[in-house]
């Protein structure tokens, strides 16, 4: 008998296959692996514990931490985003929809900088 962790990764798996079949098209240099798998699941479970509640917005966010950077969510307008999806009872996907590549990859820069002055001494 499964237990109630299995049940959920099983309900995952037709988002999992959305968004592997999305980054073929909008990632295609992102390899195809079990590691990418893993990864994607976990970032549905983490999106799924901050309370977003359509497949939409938990797929968004994982192809979001996996095509941009692996911390995105901490960058504050995202995360700003990620409240007001909760507070206000939007979809996450509605919140981010101006959001296009160049703003994300520019807020994965900023958080690139961030880590690097950190690391330096």
């Amino acid at each position: 008998m499964l237990d109630r962790t299995q049940w959920r990764r099983i309900d995952r798996l037709a988002s999992l296959n959305g968004i592997l079949d999305r980054l073929l098209i909008s990632a295609p240099e992102q390899t195809q692996d079990e590691i990418l798998w893993r990864r994607v699941d976990s970032l549905l479970a983490k999106a799924e514990q901050l309370s977003l509640g359509q497949d939409e917005d938990r797929q968004l966010y994982a192809e979001q931490a996996v095509r941009f950077h692996q911390d995105i969510h901490s960058h504050p307008a995202i995360k700003a985003r990620l409240d007001s999806a909760r507070e206000q009872g939007s979809t996450y996907t509605r919140i981010c929809a101006d959001l296009d590549d160049a703003m994300l990859e520019r807020m994965a820069a900023e958080l690139d900088n961030q880590n690097t002055r950190k690391e330096a001494p």
